[in-house]
This record gives C-alpha cells, structure tokens and sequence, in this order.
C-alpha cells in the first residue's frame, strides 16, 4: 500500500483526466477531526496507527487503490460514483473512539468529477464541502452542490471581485452611534463596512470579512472604509457637523500594509486632525504578539487613542491589559446580555468596568438593546455605550442628521 503525496496524486489524475472525469466518478476528501487531541491524550504514534488504518481502508474503496495524504489530518480519493452513499457510516466504524465524547470523526465532502472541470478546482471544492459539516449526529459527509455550491460560488466572487467592488463604489462605510451613558448624547461613530454588491445585493460583514482575512485580502477593505470615513467626516465638516470617529483594523493590516502610514496619508488629504479619529483592534487581534503591539504603539505615540474591542469576548483579556496600552476598552455584547436577569452576570461586569477605570481607561459597552442595561451602565460608572437602542449602522448621514436636529 503507497500513500501518495498531493502533487503526485494531482499529476496521476490529470494524466488520467479522460477516464476519471467521465462523469462516472466521484472525489473524496476525508478529514478525521479531533485527531490533534487524540494524539494529546494517546500519543503521536497511535495517531499515526489510526491515519495509516483509515489510508489502508480507502485504499480498498479507491480506484485502482489509490490515496493521497491532503491538507493536514485528511486524505483524498477516486471512487465509483454509486459507492458514496455509505462511506461515511463506514470510515466511522474504522475508528477507535467513534461515538465517544471527543471521540474521532470521519467528515467526508464529495463532488463528482466532469469535464471541463480541472483537478484543482475539485480539490478546491471537495474542501470547502468538508469543512461545511456541521456538528450533528450522524452526519458525516457532504457533496458539494445545492446551498453548499451556493456559499462556495458567493466566496468565491468576494474573492474574486473585491477591487471591482471597489472601483465600482460597492463598499460603503456606515456609521454606528457611541453616545455618552450619562447624557445619552452622540459622541462620535464607529465606522463600519458595507457592500452593496452588483451580483448578490446585500453581502452581510461576517459572510465578506472571514472570507477577505482567510485569503489576506482584508487591508483593501479596511483601507479603503478609512478612505471613505475620511471623505465622510470631511463633507460633515463642512455642513458644519464635527463628530469623531473610529475605524477598526484586522491584525493581517500590520503585516500586508503600512497601515499606520497609508492613514496618516489619507488623514493629511482629508485635512482631518488626529484628534478625529480613534482605532479599534479586537481582543484576538491584540494577542498576536510584537508586530500588534509595536503598531499600537505607533498610533498611541502619534496621539491616536486606541481602543480594544470585543473585551470579555476570549480568553487572554486581563493579560492583554497588563501587557499594551489601551484607551478605551469596549465590553463585548455577550458581557451585557443576561445583565437583567443574572446577578452574576451584573456582578462580573461591573467589576471589570470597576477594573478597567482604575487603571485610568475609559470604558464602553457595546450591544445595548434596553433602557435597563442603560440605566445598569449608568449605575456602574461605564461612560459610554453603543447599540441598537441608540441606533443600528446606517449611512453615515443618518447619525449627522441626528446631531443636527439637537
């Protein structure tokens, strides 16, 4: 029995393209999940024992028995097209703890092989079909069409089409509201991506921003957000309105760009002041050690204040206070839900906000839905908050509206 490397395998594929893409086969890609913290609790060598077990059994299922190692912890193959239907019941009963808790599981995506579609590009898919397996009982495999060939074909243009979407005017930046607790009064606004898209209409942030850091691709969306907030603060402006307002960046902008220095640039052409714009990184982001922690402190030295975002939303929250400097630390939503009816969940976050403000940085709580987390927010000292209660993201006039009717 050989394992063949992915190149190799690819190549043997290709030159037997006729055949294997005659619409009689199908590829597979199966992926053991939980095989990292399997080899914790057993060792790496039983870990290999349960590969080596499942490779010897696709073996016996593949064409001309043939299979390759693919992308970590998985392996890929050719089968007959009417021999798909039971192979995830039947790589599952091959492992060792199958059906335990945190047991090993087979995940199995699929796609049939026909022309004119090219070996890559079903490897492509038979992946990204692997990886929509969700974790439910008994279910173990996935082909790769009906929604699954949807969301794959929507990644697929974000990637594909970002810069048009930019030269086209597609991506927008929308202002959300922060106002004071005390005063209920706007402060300034987060500014927040948009798209508009030509193709799909409406594109949601969490089906555009993984899918554009996945790919590297998120300092075009960042840099050009900045670009138009920059452009939007300076048409308030001159109507008269001067509100600050904050842009958040990915932790992937401190390594793909000159994120400091191409906002700078931008700031000095919108003739905006420092003062006017504050940035926002995630508390994920800021665990990523020195390159987060020196651009940080680049913007600090040059007057910018900084913000952590998504507070309480991980694990690393109080290191990272000790650790880099903070101007304000936005409470993630999830700290704010059960407020109301949990007096365990009040007497966390008011004892963070407490922590927080003595070490002389202000605080901030995002999510805010009702006037009884306002008036806790009030009662505990946190300063500002933002949320649907004050308004949701809009088109970065609605807030200037708001502020001129006052």
């Amino acid at each position: 029995m050989e394992t063949l490397g992915r190149a190799r395998y690819v190549e043997l594929l290709e030159q037997d393209y006729d055949v294997c893409f005659d619409g009689t086969h199908t590829l597979v890609y199966l992926h053991i999940d939980k095989l990292k913290h399997y080899n914790r609790i057993h060792g790496v060598e039983a870990g290999d024992r349960v590969l080596h077990s499942m490779v010897r059994w696709a073996s016996r299922k593949a064409r001309k028995g043939q299979v390759a190692r693919y992308a970590g912890d998985g392996i890929v193959f050719l089968v007959d097209k009417g021999a798909v239907d039971a192979l995830g019941e039947q790589a599952n009963a091959v492992l060792p703890t199958f059906g335990e808790v945190n047991g090993l599981q087979a995940k199995i995506g699929t796609m049939a092989c026909q022309r004119p579609m090219g070996v890559a590009e079903v490897m492509h898919r038979i992946l990204f079909a692997c990886s929509s397996i969700e974790d439910v009982e008994g279910v173990y495999s996935c082909a790769f069409e009906g929604d699954v060939k949807l969301r794959y074909d929507r990644r697929s243009y974000i990637v594909d089409h970002l810069d048009d979407a930019i030269a086209r005017g597609e991506i927008q930046a929308w202002a959300q509201p922060i106002v004071r607790v005390l005063t209920g009064r706007i402060c300034e606004v987060e500014m927040l991506a948009r798209w508009q898209s030509e193709r799909y209409g409406f594109l949601y942030p969490d089906e555009f921003i993984p899918v554009l850091e996945q790919h590297e691709l998120i300092h075009k969306l960042d840099l050009e957000v900045i670009r138009l907030a920059c452009a939007q603060w300076a048409e308030a402006r001159t109507c008269g309105t001067n509100v600050p307002l904050g842009v958040n960046l990915s932790r992937l902008d401190f390594k793909l760009c000159d994120v400091y220095g191409t906002i700078r640039d931008l700031m000095r052409r919108y003739d905006m002041p420092i003062d006017q714009m504050h940035i926002e990184i995630t508390e994920s982001s800021a665990a990523h050690g020195h390159l987060i922690s020196e651009g940080v402190r680049s913007f600090r030295e040059a007057g910018f204040q900084v913000y952590m975002d998504d507070f309480g939303s991980g694990f690393s929250s109080l290191g990272q206070l000790a650790g880099m400097q903070f101007d304000v630390i936005k409470f993630d939503k999830g700290m704010l839900d059960d407020v109301e009816t949990n007096e365990r969940a009040r007497a966390v976050l008011a004892d963070s906000i407490s922590m927080v403000k003595r070490l002389g940085v202000q605080t901030l709580c995002e999510g805010v839905e009702t006037e009884e987390q306002v008036a806790f927010l009030r009662a505990v000292g946190c300063e500002k908050a933002q949320g649907y209660f004050f308004g949701r993201p809009s088109p970065h006039r609605t807030p200037m509206q708001r502020l001129d009717a006052r």
